[in-house]
């Protein structure tokens, strides 16, 4: 391969030194013509003539190859333009020029006055005929001089000139010979003007310059060729030239000395031409060895190199096909391609590329073959292509085009991206999801570096207030927060410092307050992720609008505060309802006894309405605690509030209008009718006393849809049809701060002893019970509106139950199972009991009143019973004692509504229930319900 590598090398060299010595001896050429003219032009006779018995070389030869001289060296230029190959050739036909005048002179025996036309000869020149005229033989080589130099400049004359130069050359040689032997012969023709000696050596150099013009062209190419003879004949030829001259000079010098006869001179001859043949032989055979060597070690390397070549050939992963590039036959293939593909040798090698049906996508006729010998390159990135099988792939298909063996090759790889294809296309789809999703989501999405916005999705353009995402995105980090955030730290070191946490700890999340394009700020939960992108950390950020979130959460508590103050009241009412049971029923009974002329009449009277006002109080706690226990009826609240205008106006006073507008056609609802009248009750009165003078008290009535956008902003409310109560005032109105707490137990803004506090509480438990909502909207010297939301009830066919005023006592004579732990109510209650004729049994607990009405022999009509009690729930004993005696009726009593007897304070069908505290008339009216 080194050998090669030089041997290729050293031809190179060689053409471009043949070129460069054409020029250079084209410019000795012109130069020893000119320093010749010097000589005729000063009289110096060493330029004239090289020795003064040999002949000169006349002024006109000089002139001759001094353009023979500047002509060559036109032509050895690189890449010579028209303009100087024209001239050249013009110096050429000059040259030709004057060796054709001479020859006319010697033929027809004319003087032209060509030869002394500058310079005069004298007669007695030596080996000159005619003073001043060249020698024929100088004029003939002219002749051939300038045509060789004309044809020089046509390619296709080239080999034609090459032979004229190399005759030229010999032309120089013989004359030469002539000089170095004494062989007069060869320096003229006959008794003709001689050739100067320069002359001669001129013609060969100018001869040899013409020749290696053109080193690739003609014989010059079997001088220069890398092959085995071009470099023979490179290193032979100077020898086989130069040796013959060298034993030639000396055998004539000692035959001119006498240093030897002519025999011995032969013999001599022979054995230095036998030494230096045999040198020589054996020179070149111990450099054809050493080129043998390189030659047999490139082979070795190349074999090695194919044997590599053709093993990775093989193994490689993609189908390789290679083609001839003049006729598009498959030379090669691997086998990759062949078990891939399903294609055998005899289906693929040696065939067309276009007769082969796998490549018909892309290679369907012989003019798509010849786009790929065009193009040179050709990439096809997702290709369609069937295996033998009929197989489906995706491949990617590249051909280029190089050379292999002095011969062009296409090589085209196919190579499978079948499951690239597909991950790619997942990979695709899933990005698509995810953009779709990042752009999709209502949350703020973005990416930031620093200080800088890097991307965002429109959702977070549209949160801060801006028109699109580029216009955020060119935002200042600083301009989307208030300077100080409501813990009071400012924003930019807070900011700096959730950031350092969320780099170093790999996830942060934290409230923060952002500022809208309009200035309104507004909380937002942030999450912050950092990522890597390209090396560097980024932080993902998403921001989530919960300014709906707090007002549920403020919501929230509000419920939870209430909620645990009705446990507390609920509970309270429960055990003040024992007591007040006892009290009104005793201070009842004592009215009933005495007359009012009594002196004792008044202050019992007083205790009974102390009593019956600590009830009503009582009851507005289980109402705001939602325990009390309600009868709900099917109502029509304009017929409802119609019945109550009346006793409403009279509630309010004749200084305030109250105005009633009913909905047209309003739906039913499913109430306590009793309730419905502590709503309006409760919600006048405030009106009321909110009004300072003359005013306006507005009740109307409307049907209402909910939608979802409602409910959300409402979130006790659920989609639906509703009845809205509205209750509207032209008062003093209320502040923020009191809107938030007027629903909260024993909140009032009256005087001390003006008001409980439970009545707006009263109202809200009121509405909850029911399934509603209840909104309130008021400004300080505006008024306020109250609207509540009560559910329609479907089922408005249904008959209204009609409620039974039984304002007298009614007795009986059946026998009552009396049970209740609080030891005072017990004693009142039997007393009652007795005193409308009823026998009575009583127990302190539920373990007594089994016992009891197991020893009784007598028949048991009713259990009376507390629900709450220690040992078991009413609910309990009720049953147990119903297994032993079967039919007996129940009339279950409590303080509030235990789950045991209710759903959300709402009686469960079949239940007798009678509510403490309690009349006589309450007692003996339940009493008779429940045994009918």
């Amino acid at each position: 391969m080194l050998g090669n590598n030089t041997n290729e090398n050293s031809v190179s060299t060689v053409k471009y030194v043949s070129v460069y010595i054409s020029f250079y001896f084209g410019l000795f050429t012109l130069m020893a013509g000119l320093f010749v003219l010097a000589g005729w032009m000063f009289d110096i006779p060493s330029l004239k003539s090289v020795l003064p018995w040999f002949v000169t070389m006349k002024a006109n030869t000089a002139v001759a190859f001094a353009l023979a001289g500047l002509s060559l060296m036109l032509l050895a230029l690189k890449n010579p333009s028209l303009l100087v190959q024209r001239l050249s050739q013009v110096f050429a036909a000059f040259v030709a020029l004057i060796g054709f005048l001479t020859i006319c002179e010697y033929l027809f025996g004319v003087q032209l006055g060509i030869d002394q036309l500058f310079f005069r000869e004298s007669v007695d020149a030596v080996g000159t005929l005619s003073p001043g005229r060249m020698a024929p033989n100088t004029a003939i080589t002219f002749i051939l001089l300038g045509c060789t130099l004309i044809l020089v400049n046509f390619r296709r004359s080239i080999p034609s000139a090459q032979r004229l130069a190399l005759l030229i050359g010999i032309m120089g040689v013989v004359p030469l010979i002539g000089y170095l032997y004494g062989a007069t012969v060869f320096i003229g023709i006959g008794y003709y003007t001689q050739m100067a000696v320069h002359t001669a050596v001129l013609f060969i150099i100018v001869g040899s310059g013409v020749i290696m013009l053109h080193p690739a062209d003609g014989f010059m190419r079997t001088v220069t060729s890398d092959k085995m003879g071009g470099w023979l004949l490179r290193h032979l030829l100077p020898l086989l030239l130069g040796i013959p001259f060298i034993i030639g000079w000396f055998w004539g010098q000692g035959e001119k000395y006498g240093y030897f006869e002519n025999a011995l001179g032969v013999s001599l001859m022979i054995v230095f031409m036998m030494l230096i043949l045999t040198g020589l032989a054996w020179g070149w055979a111990k450099t054809l060895n050493g080129i043998d060597a390189d030659r047999k070690q490139s082979e070795d390397s190349l074999r090695e190199s194919e044997e590599s070549y053709r093993r990775l050939f093989e193994a490689a992963k993609d189908g390789i096909l290679l083609l001839d590039f003049d006729t598009g036959v498959i030379t090669d293939a691997n086998q990759f391609l062949k078990d891939r593909l399903g294609y055998p040798n005899e289906e693929l090698l040696d065939k067309h590329l276009w007769e082969v049906g796998l490549f018909k996508d892309i290679v369907s006729s012989k003019d798509a073959f010849l786009q790929l010998q065009t193009q040179k390159y050709i990439r096809y990135e997702d290709l369609p292509l069937e295996t033998k099988d009929g197989k489906k792939l995706d491949v990617e298909f590249i051909s280029n085009v190089y050379q292999a063996g002095g011969k062009k090759v296409i090589q085209c790889n196919i190579r499978d991206i079948t499951e690239r294809k597909k991950v790619t296309i997942a990979l695709r789809e899933s990005e698509k999801r995810f953009i779709d999703l990042l752009y999709a989501s209502r949350d703020a999405i973005l990416l930031i570096d620093g200080e800088t916005f890097v991307d965002c999705n429109e959702a977070t353009a549209k949160m801060l207030g801006y028109s699109n995402r580029n216009q955020f995105l060119m935002t200042h980090p600083s301009k989307l927060s208030p300077p100080t955030q409501p813990d009071g730290r400012n924003s930019f070191e807070k900011a700096n410092e959730m950031m350092r946490t969320a780099l170093e700890s790999g996830f942060h999340r934290f409230e923060w307050m952002h500022r809208r394009a309009n200035g309104e700020d507004f909380p937002v939960e942030v999450s912050l992720t950092p990522i890597a992108i390209k090396g560097k950390n980024i932080l993902h950020c998403v921001w989530r609008d919960i300014t709906e979130h707090k007002k549920l959460e403020i919501q929230l508590r509000q419920s939870q505060k209430m909620e645990a103050v009705g446990q507390l009241a609920g509970g309270v009412a429960h055990d003040f309802n024992n007591m007040l049971s006892v009290i009104n029923g005793y201070s009842e009974m004592l009215l009933r006894e005495i007359t009012p002329a009594d002196p004792k009449y008044d202050r019992i009277k007083e205790i009974h309405k102390a009593g019956e006002r600590s009830a009503e109080l009582t009851r507005q706690l289980l109402a705001f605690a939602r325990k009390q226990t309600i009868a709900p009826k099917i109502l029509d609240v304009n017929d409802s509030v119609t019945g109550m205008l009346k006793m409403l106006q009279r509630l309010i006073g004749e200084s305030s209008e109250l105005l009633w507008k009913p909905a047209a056609n309003p739906w039913k609802v499913k109430m306590d009718p009793s309730q419905l009248n502590q709503i309006l009750t409760n919600l006048l009165v405030n009106a009321r006393d909110a009004i300072s003078g003359a005013g306006k008290i507005v009740i109307e009535t409307c049907k209402m849809e909910m939608d979802e956008a409602f409910c959300r902003i409402h979130p006790d409310a659920v989609p639906g049809k509703y009845v809205v109560l509205e209750v509207s005032d032209n008062g003093c109105g209320m502040n923020k701060e009191t809107l938030e707490r007027i629903f909260e137990p024993f909140f009032t803004t009256k005087k001390v002893g003006e008001g409980t506090g439970l009545g707006l509480a009263t109202v809200f438990g009121i509405v909850k019970q029911n399934n509603g909502v209840i909104n309130v909207y008021s400004e300080i010297g505006k008024g306020t509106i109250f609207k509540i939301y009560l559910p329609r009830h479907e089922s408005e066919n249904e008959e209204k139950d009609e409620i039974i005023d039984m304002p007298v006592i009614i007795k009986g004579t059946e026998t009552v199972l009396l049970v209740e732990d609080d030891k005072s109510l017990l004693l009142f209650a039997r007393t009652l009991l007795e005193r409308f004729g009823y026998t009575v049994l009583d127990a302190g607990t539920p373990v007594k009143a089994i016992k009891l009405a197991a020893e009784y022999t007598g028949g048991i009509h009713l259990l009376m019973t507390d629900v709450v009690m220690p040992e078991m729930s009413g609910r309990d004993l009720r049953d147990k004692i119903m297994a032993a005696r079967p039919g007996i009726k129940c009339l279950f009593m409590s303080g509030y509504t235990a789950s045991v007897m209710s759903k959300n304070g709402i009686l469960d069908e079949g239940i007798n229930f009678l509510q403490k505290p309690f009349t006589a008339i309450d007692l003996s009216t339940k009493l008779r319900e429940a045994l009918a």
